[in-house]
């Protein structure tokens, strides 16, 4: 009888100040490792949504050098263009077109293209931009929503270039192709999408949670938070171009991104947990052994 409750002390003061503060310990630190785990992976998705959004300047910034190259040959008369393959393969526009101050066409390649009107798409045009983007609109060219690219030319003219935006998600979709489960688009300020894995989006609107991510980007470089849609918990990050209206965005499913680190976690906690365990055992036995059973002799 006496050596049973001197056995139930034992035990209690085992739980009580060995293996209670132990799992404390372990809880507390795993929610420790978690939150810089999750912290981490923050911070990575920032840098690399800076990064691609780099990327996506530097082609906009070729795409302006290459307008730029343009003005020279445009001052020629319109039979030679003809001859000239501007709208090649590489090339990342699909029309251009010569216009006045007051946007009327005066030129267009290729010559197919239809003269409109686009008083309304350069009313932003300003000379001291290193590039000049419109508004998303309409091509009667190629029947669906495009990007221009503005560059003025000597004798009060404009080149208006309309961006291939196909060809720019090409880019980024090559750029990111590395990148764990998740994608990249891009929309103006508005939440307007100008780039996305399926084009056939392209200017429709993004969802209530994505335009909260972006109304966030034009307040600050790179921002980012945790969403849950279609019952999945999302890691988005957003940042806004510098030299335009344009957000990026990089969304990525939280539990890929998380699940390799939770897994190696787990196994250590399991294993060390295992290792308490015998070692509880081991002290238990002595001490039955070694201090319960003299006793109760």
């Amino acid at each position: 009888m006496h050596g049973k409750r001197l056995s139930q002390i034992v035990h209690g003061f085992l739980a009580k100040w060995l293996l209670l503060p132990l799992l404390a310990a372990l809880v507390c630190g795993f929610i420790v490792w978690s939150y810089l785990n999750i912290n981490n992976l923050e911070q990575d998705q920032k840098f690399y949504t800076r990064t691609v959004g780099n990327h996506v300047q530097d082609y906009l910034r070729n795409c302006n050098w290459y307008l730029q190259h343009f003005t020279h040959y445009f001052q020629e008369p319109a039979p030679t263009l003809a001859n000239k393959d501007f709208l090649g393969a590489s090339s990342p526009f699909q029309a251009i077109y010569v216009l006045d101050m007051q946007g009327q066409t005066l030129q267009t390649l290729p010559g197919k293209a239809f003269k409109c009107n686009f008083s309304g798409i350069i009313t932003n045009y300003s000379p001291g931009k290193s590039f000049n983007l419109t508004v998303p609109y309409f091509s009667r060219f190629s029947n669906e929503i495009v990007v221009g690219m503005i560059k003025s030319m000597p004798g009060d003219r404009l080149l208006l270039a309309e961006l291939n935006l196909a060809k720019l998600q090409d880019s980024v979709l090559h750029f990111t192709r590395h990148m764990q489960k998740g994608m990249v688009y891009l929309t103006d300020a508005y939440g307007n999408l100008l780039a996305h894995p399926d084009m056939k989006l392209v200017n429709q609107q993004v969802n209530k949670a994505d335009l909260q991510a972006i109304e966030e980007a034009q307040k600050n470089k790179v921002r980012s938070n945790y969403y849950r849609l279609d019952g999945d918990w999302k890691l988005m990050s957003s940042s806004k171009l510098l030299d335009s209206h344009w957000i990026i965005v990089v969304q990525q499913d939280l539990f890929p991104l998380f699940a390799p680190a939770l897994l190696l976690a787990v196994s250590f906690l399991a294993a060390l947990l295992a290792f308490l365990g015998l070692v509880t055992f081991i002290f238990d036995r002595k001490l039955q052994v070694q201090v319960v059973t003299p006793l109760a002799a």
